[in-house]
């Protein structure tokens, strides 16, 4: 049982940063697509 904690956690913190990075890659592509 302690080994479910740490991986949900990772879990949660990995969603996270993945929509994260992808929120920041939108941003990043909708600033560069006029110069581009």
């Amino acid at each position: 049982m302690l080994d479910e904690v740490p991986i949900a956690v990772l879990l949660i913190e990995n969603g996270m940063f993945v929509y994260c990075n992808r929120a920041a890659v939108d941003m990043f592509h909708a600033t560069t697509r006029y110069y581009w």
